[in-house]
């Protein structure tokens, strides 16, 4: 880890189905907004939701971006998501292999405004 190399985050959020998280992870990556997106289908999720605990079945998404895309990410994710309120962490890395670093700012270009990005009000259907 150098102080020039971009500093690689890990966002995750939560999907009701692998075909919806494929579908959220694929146009991410596709847009810009994430490098990498890796789809971990079979988790069980425990949370209260209007009153009322809940266990459900979902898939989990992890992303990995830069500092520079989050803002744009967050927006993205929360425009294509079946959710109300998603589950969208981000936890930035503390050390990272130089390579994948390297390679992640390749695929990402500019993170303020990633290629493919479309225009306000352009949302593809999931």
């Amino acid at each position: 880890m150098q102080e020039t190399e971009p500093n690689p985050w890990v966002v995750w959020t939560t999907a009701p189905s692998e075909e919806v998280a494929s579908e959220l992870a694929r146009t991410l990556v596709q847009e810009g907004w994430a490098g990498c997106a890796q789809v971990l289908p079979g988790i069980e999720s425990h949370y209260v939701w209007e009153g009322e605990l809940r266990a459900e079945r979902e898939c989990l998404i992890l992303l990995k971006t830069l500092p520079g895309a989050w803002s744009g990410l967050e927006t993205r994710l929360r425009e294509l998501h079946p959710y109300a309120v998603p589950e969208i962490l981000a936890v930035p890395c503390v050390a990272w292999s130089a390579a994948y670093a390297a390679w992640l700012a390749s695929q990402m270009g500019d993170p303020s405004r990633p290629s493919g990005t479309p225009a306000p009000g352009e949302n593809p259907p999931l």
